[in-house]
């Protein structure tokens, strides 16, 4: 590989003509994700910013419904079906179903095996 003789700019934050870099302006301040995490590290001279986000889990790649997602949250709550149709305001019958749609899914045959697979290990219950 070559190297290339770059001039760079006798003062950072000119152009190469010696005029202010055009700069977007900056869109209002929203609220930051949830669960987002910033850290700043000061090593000698150097100062590094180090952002991260939590990783959302792909329950649509098994292709879960709406209703699914709703009850698979329940099932990792530990809830009951009588205890997630209750709160979701349907039969449990209902529940029953959705959780064998999740299981089938999700290729799993128990809510243990559920839980094992979906959650990370520090965060079992």
């Amino acid at each position: 590989m070559a190297s290339r003789d770059t001039k760079l700019p006798e003062t950072l934050g000119t152009g190469p003509t010696g005029e202010p870099p055009k700069v977007a302006p900056r869109p209002p301040f929203t609220t930051p994700p949830s669960g987002m995490r910033v850290r700043r590290i000061t090593t000698g001279e150097d100062e590094l910013v180090v952002v991260s986000l939590p990783v959302e889990r792909a329950d649509d790649e098994v292709g879960l419904t709406d209703a699914e997602r709703q009850v698979l949250r329940y099932l990792l709550e530990g809830k009951t079906n009588a205890e997630i149709a209750t709160a979701r305001g349907v039969a449990v019958r209902t529940v029953a179903n959705q959780v064998n749609a999740i299981f089938r899914k999700h290729d799993v045959q128990s809510r243990a095996e559920l839980v094992a697979k979906l959650r990370p290990r520090g965060n079992r219950p």
